[in-house]
């Protein structure tokens, strides 16, 4: 037979057999089948905003809306990914839902796709169904929660914040640490820069979660692109970031940073501000990660508007 007659899983040597040792080999059982049948629904009922925050990042980039052209090529790439959306949580994941998923991948290669710009849809796309699901079943209990971090430990995504692909906060006192450490050693000062959305309550009332989960990744973008290699960002929670700057003084940082991040944000998102908290230490004298890290919280809340104090202690 020749190779253009033949399926996909046919050129591939791809057999049940091979389907269950790939299972096998990452740990797929009927309990993950169970736990994506239950998350069906969750994502059914934000699917369209699912769909829409999907697109409108992807056709953010110049490079990718090339290659999706014009509005009917959108609306039909958007209906085909409800559906590719929806197999994902079907329960059945046989020979023809591999077949179809490598046809996917297929006809991406054929049109010119990229392999970077795929693996990149790909993780987007993870996120934002790891994102709305934990929002939706924001109610579960502590054996929900373990859960959660078992799949996220398979992941590596417990480190890695999944929507905006910034550092945890289980791990900001470890990067606040470590920097302090080698601030300590060279005399140097460190700064940190504590950011919050202003009124992001209201921006999820008014234009909808999906809107809200896009605001959050412009904003993680925007750190990422104003911070050095020795630097770190940080989703704190919800919508709190934190920004650790190596050999840099509460002056620098208000300069070089908090203005720029401003000018990117009011770029691309004119309708969204954001509350800024800086605090310095050392080359002297250096605070304790969580004392610093305190003193940047009450301080973005001076410069909020309102003053709508609170103690970082108090938060969950």
């Amino acid at each position: 037979m020749h190779s253009t007659m033949k399926t996909l899983l046919e050129q591939m040597r791809i057999t049940e057999m091979e389907i269950d040792g790939r299972k096998r080999l990452l740990e797929f059982d009927n309990q993950d089948v169970a736990a994506l049948l239950q998350c069906r629904t969750h994502v059914e009922n934000r699917l369209d905003d699912i769909v829409e925050t999907f697109y409108g990042i992807q056709t953010s980039n110049p490079d990718i809306a090339s290659l999706i052209g014009d509005a009917d090529t959108l609306e039909r790439l958007e209906n085909a990914q409800r559906r590719y959306i929806m197999d994902l949580f079907a329960g059945v994941y046989d020979l023809e839902y591999t077949n179809n998923r490598l046809r996917i991948g297929l006809v991406h290669k054929r049109i010119g796709v990229e392999p970077k710009f795929y693996l990149s849809a790909v993780y987007l796309l993870h996120s934002l169904l790891v994102t709305n699901i934990t929002d939706a079943m924001g109610a579960c209990d502590e054996r929900d929660r373990a859960l959660e971090e078992t799949v996220a430990m398979r992941n590596g995504q417990l480190r890695t914040d999944a929507l905006t692909g910034l550092t945890t906060r289980r791990y900001l006192l470890e990067a606040l640490h470590r920097t302090l450490k080698a601030a300590q050693r060279r005399k140097e000062p460190v700064a940190l820069i504590f950011v919050d959305v202003d009124d992001f309550k209201g921006i999820n009332d008014l234009r909808g979660h999906a809107y809200g989960d896009r605001v959050l990744t412009e904003l993680g973008k925007v750190l990422q692109e104003t911070a050095r290699g020795e630097d770190t960002c940080v989703r704190y929670g919800g919508d709190e970031f934190c920004v650790v700057l190596a050999n840099s003084t509460e002056e620098q940082a208000e300069l070089a940073y908090c203005q720029r991040i401003r000018r990117l944000l009011a770029e691309r998102l004119p309708d969204v501000s954001v509350s800024m908290g800086v605090v310095q230490t050392g080359p002297e004298h250096f605070e304790e990660a969580d004392v610093l890290l305190r003193s940047a919280d009450r301080r973005m809340y001076q410069n909020k508007p309102g003053r709508d104090h609170r103690n970082i202690n108090d938060q969950g």
